[in-house]
């Protein structure tokens, strides 16, 4: 079952985003509708939300020590989940979208696989 704050849409997100997570609401495009892994993901920063009882907003923002850990844990749930094409992201896939300049963390992609691992 999903979880019922789940909407479908390219309007609120980035060019660069397969889905977001605004507080307890996941945003995801519409074709990503059966793909588990990026769920999870999403679903992995509700319950980020939850357990920072809602301050998990001004970690991201402020902190890219904290933001790296948040996407690494999400990623690495991801990575154990079907991706809805028959696959798997992968650590080192995850590694790379992790070390992309959108998530302004100035980390290599070797010091985020190393992340993402610490979460697997």
């Amino acid at each position: 079952m999903k979880w019922p704050l789940t909407f479908y849409t390219d309007k609120t997100l980035k060019d660069w985003m397969g889905g977001a997570t605004r507080g307890p609401v996941i945003v995801l495009r519409p074709e990503y509708r059966d793909d588990e892994g990026i769920y999870q993901h999403e679903l992995t920063h509700v319950k980020q939300w939850f357990l920072s009882c809602a301050t998990l907003g001004l970690f991201y923002m402020f902190s890219s020590w904290c933001r790296a850990r948040i996407e690494a844990q999400a990623y690495a749930k991801q990575t154990h989940y079907p991706d809805g094409k028959n696959g798997h992201l992968t650590v080192d896939r995850a590694a790379y979208m992790l070390s992309k300049p959108e998530y302004k963390l100035g980390l290599t992609q070797e010091q985020c696989k190393e992340l993402i691992q610490d979460y697997l």
